[in-house]
Formats: structure tokens, C-alpha cells, sequence
């Protein structure tokens, strides 16, 4: 399953700023870099990456692993970046590389396994889990169940019961960066959360985005 990882459009959700000051070693005197898992592509020092959402180009000036700094890293690798540029980066923002770019909407298509005894019905309000970050989402409408007997599309169902597949419409509170589940199944999948009891409710793969970001260089 190793093939599956896409090494082409650099993807790396940050999942927190490392900054371990410690006066008495200078090599990590006034230390800031941002941590996380490639979730695809290649990164090398010196190359440029756009900062998400800001849309910031900054350099890659150090990639630290456990074992000490690397020249380069890949997916699925767990390192820190040090950037050239003191970029306002948090839990939930994405470096990607210049090329291959992710694409970017607050409005989602995705077949989804529903997984809990209540079922999904239009309207209803959950949280969902993209990589590193969590955002406030919709349901919008639910586009079709799959007759696993047939496994033929039942359009416009009332609901998706516990255990079925099916493909639905989703509006999120702020954009996500994603990619289509068959581009990159790191950045292309999700959960469902249900408010409140943080039970997870569903697991859903994304369609491919309808337009890239387009940032300015």
C-alpha cells in the first residue's frame, strides 16, 4: 500500500509550533519551527511553500527529524519545519508546496459510511475532522444511498441508516484545503463528530475540489 502515497503535490497540516527555548543550548536558542506528518509530496531545504490560509510564501530553511536535521523529507515522514519567514501558523494550517496545488471550498461532496443508530438527515449539524483541523459543518443534502445487493445509486433517500453507504452535500463554516480521496487519501478524507458526545458518526471520502487555490506570488 506504500504506492499510495502521493509524492507529487506537497501537503503538511500543521499539528503544532515547536518552541523549546532552552538559553543554555545554543542550537535551539529562540527555536521555532511548525510539527506534523507529510501527508504527500517531497520537501527540500530551500523550497519555497505557500502557508494556508494566509496565503504567505515563505522557504524552507531546516527539516528536523528525531534523529537530527535532513536535507529532505516525504511523505509520510513526521518532522519540523524551521521557515525563513515568522508566519502566524496554528493547529489547523497547511504548508503546500508551488505546484500541485490543493483546491479550497467551504461547500463539499463526498460518499460517506454512516456509523451511528441515529440516522443522517438533511440539516443536520456535526463537526468535521479534516486532517489537523476541525471545523463546523452542514448537511446540505443527501444525493443518493448505495443498494449494496445491486450496488446501484437509490437518488434523493430520506436518510442514510446506520451501516450505508452513500454520497452527500456538506457546507462548512470556513474553507478547507483538500484534495479528491483518489489524488490523496490523506487530504482527501474525513470524520463526522456528533456535538456533545464527540461520538464519530461517520467516515467519508471527498470528492475532487472544483477549483484550486490561487494565490498570489
Amino acid at each position: 500500500i506504500a504506492s499510495d502515497w502521493n509524492l507529487k503535490g506537497f501537503r503538511f497540516p500543521v499539528q503544532w509550533v515547536n518552541r523549546p527555548h532552552n538559553p543554555t543550548n545554543q542550537t535551539f536558542h529562540d527555536f521555532r519551527g511548525v510539527s506534523g506528518q507529510i501527508a504527500g509530496g517531497i520537501v527540500r531545504t530551500g523550497q519555497k511553500l505557500i502557508a494556508l490560509p494566509a496565503g504567505v510564501v515563505t522557504t524552507v530553511r531546516q527539516i528536523w527529524t528525531y534523529d537530527g536535521p535532513v536535507a529532505e523529507a516525504f511523505c509520510p515522514q513526521s518532522v519540523t519545519l524551521v521557515l525563513d519567514h515568522d508566519i502566524d501558523l496554528s493547529r489547523g494550517s497547511m504548508l503546500v508546496g508551488t505546484d500541485h496545488l490543493p483546491g479550497t471550498s467551504r461547500n463539499l461532496q463526498a460518499e460517506i459510511c454512516w456509523m451511528h443508530p441515529v440516522a443522517l438527515r438533511r440539516g443536520k449539524k456535526y463537526l468535521l475532522k479534516h486532517t489537523t483541523q476541525t471545523v463546523s459543518v452542514v448537511v446540505t443534502e443527501i444525493l443518493h444511498k448505495l443498494n449494496i445487493a445491486t450496488l446501484d445509486p437509490e437518488p434523493e433517500p430520506a436518510e442514510l441508516a446506520m451501516n450505508d453507504l452513500g454520497g452527500i452535500r456538506l457546507h462548512a463554516a470556513q474553507p478547507l484545503y483538500f484534495d479528491g480521496y483518489t489524488t490523496n487519501r490523506l487530504t482527501g478524507s474525513f470524520i463526522l463528530i456528533e456535538p456533545g458526545t464527540n461520538a464519530t458518526v461517520a467516515a467519508g471520502l471527498l470528492a475532487p475540489p472544483s477549483e484550486v487555490i490561487k494565490p498570489e506570488f
